[in-house]
């Protein structure tokens, strides 16, 4: 049986507010912010340490085997839930034998406490398991690739082995009352460092989460190329950077509204699609593709010459001539302009691009006809 001792009592004391009470509280605040169960459960845990400590306190000022029989249980709940936390925390799956461990030492620590002159071995357990626990935990952090998990993983990791070797220790006179502080501490900067992993991982959540944002704003949710306020942007920003050498295609399919009308919305959305990989396939990484709007593309492309301007825009067009869209035979009408110069407006080429494609769709209907 441990020795009752007022040094041993302060150094619980200390260890307590010092670690398990300061991270329930702050835990808990995260939690209230975020309502995530993996902080929730947490929560839970610093908070079943922070019990075990207050019945270790009572345990060995009374010498009350059932408040050392509580004390342990308190700390394999502890474990088992930090365990459960960071698999959420993380997505991992906890090993099978995990519940299976957590039974059987319910049950021999509760044995243990009624067989009371073996209580003292239900801490030895309390403190094996829950190293287990938290290596397991531990090493899964560690397994990350940034280094601010590894270090929590390292952290936990070295945790678990003292938790180990806790039981044995604290029984030598010269351990104490440093070992329980020590211990606190050493618990104190394992949540801290979780705290730092969980404001890391809110923030790639957040920049994630931005990113998927900005590329609904800029891309068309058919086609996934990039829209008409894309293409506004990039406008203004040739004109602010008076670029010059740009060359605009302005596209579009010829009888596109006799096959919304005749084989229906779902098939036109099928041949828009293929016709933005065909048209990436040509255009390849040359230039810029935007969806106009309907069955309009516009096509920007950046130090450019007018003679490879013209070159795509044959290229698309004698495309459209020899090969059949979604099994339906449907041409391209494709107008070109081109800017060489800093007082050409481009809002202006692409008025210019525009009424091109439309006299190129015009000889293509009086082509057909003849």
């Amino acid at each position: 049986m441990l020795e009752n001792g007022l040094e041993m009592l302060i150094g619980i004391t200390i260890a307590y507010f010092s670690g398990a009470f300061f991270l329930t509280v702050f835990f808990y605040y995260l939690y209230f912010l975020n309502k995530q169960l993996y902080l929730k459960k947490f929560v839970l845990a610093w908070l079943m340490l922070s019990f075990a400590y207050e019945f270790l306190f009572f345990a060995l000022y009374f010498d009350i085997a059932l408040l050392f029989g509580l004390y342990s249980l308190l700390i394999v709940s502890y474990s088992y839930l930090f365990l459960s936390a960071s698999a959420l925390f993380l997505e991992f799956n906890r090993p099978r034998f995990t519940k299976f461990v957590l039974v059987l030492a319910y049950f021999t620590i509760g044995l243990l406490t009624i067989l009371t002159y073996w209580v003292a071995w239900s801490i030895v357990l309390a403190f094996i398991t829950a190293s287990m626990f938290l290596l397991i935990g531990g090493l899964e952090f560690f397994k990350k690739e940034d280094i601010l998990s590894k270090v929590t993983g390292s952290t936990i990791i070295v945790f678990a082995i003292v938790s180990f070797f806790y039981p044995f220790l604290a029984t030598q006179s010269w351990v104490l009352p440093w070992g329980y502080i020590i211990l606190g501490m050493l618990g104190l900067f394992m949540g801290m460092s979780l705290i730092q992993v969980h404001f890391q991982t809110q923030k790639e959540d957040f920049l994630t989460l931005q990113n998927k944002l900005e590329y609904m704003v800029y891309h068309d949710p058919l086609t996934d190329i990039h829209n008409r306020l894309f293409m506004n942007e990039a406008f203004d920003q040739i004109e602010s950077d008076n670029l010059i050498h740009i060359g605009l295609l302005f596209i579009d399919l010829n009888n596109f509204k006799q096959v919304n009308d005749t084989l229906g919305h779902r098939k036109g959305d099928d041949i828009l699609v293929e016709v933005t990989r065909i048209l990436e396939t040509l255009v390849k990484d040359k230039g810029v593709i935007c969806r106009f709007g309907g069955d309009e593309f516009i096509v920007i492309f950046y130090n450019s010459t007018l003679e490879q301007t013209h070159h795509y825009k044959n290229a698309i067009i004698d495309y459209g001539r020899s090969n059949t869209i979604g099994d339906i035979e449907m041409d391209f009408a494709v107008g070109a302009s081109f800017k060489h110069s800093v007082d050409q407006n481009i809002y202006s080429l692409l008025e210019q691009a525009e009424s091109s494609m439309y006299s190129n769709k015009e000889k293509q209907k009086k082509s057909l006809t003849e």
